[in-house]
C-alpha cells in the first residue's frame, strides 16, 4: 500500500480539494495506469519477502488450495 501511496501522493498532496469527489477523481486518474497493468502492480508490490509471507499464510489457511501451481 505504501508503494502505491507514494505514486499518487505527489498528485494529491498539498492541495486543498473543494470536494471529496474531486479528490477521489484525482486519485482515480493516478491509480488507473496502475490497476490497468498487472505488471505495474507487480513491480510495486512484488517484494520477495512479501510474496513468501502471502504464500505461507495462504497455505496455512488453505486459502489458496493450488498454491503449488502458482509461479511467482
Amino acid at each position: 500500500m505504501e508503494a502505491i501511496g507514494d505514486v499518487i501522493k505527489d498528485r494529491i498532496g498539498n492541495t486543498l480539494w473543494t470536494t471529496l469527489e474531486a479528490l477521489e477523481a484525482a486519485m482515480g486518474e493516478e491509480l488507473r495506469p496502475i490497476y490497468e497493468s498487472a505488471e505495474r502492480v507487480r513491480s510495486l508490490v512484488s517484494h520477495g519477502w512479501l510474496i513468501d509471507q502471502v504464500t505461507a499464510t495462504a497455505v496455512a489457511n488453505s486459502a489458496f488450495p493450488c498454491w503449488q501451481w502458482y509461479d511467482y
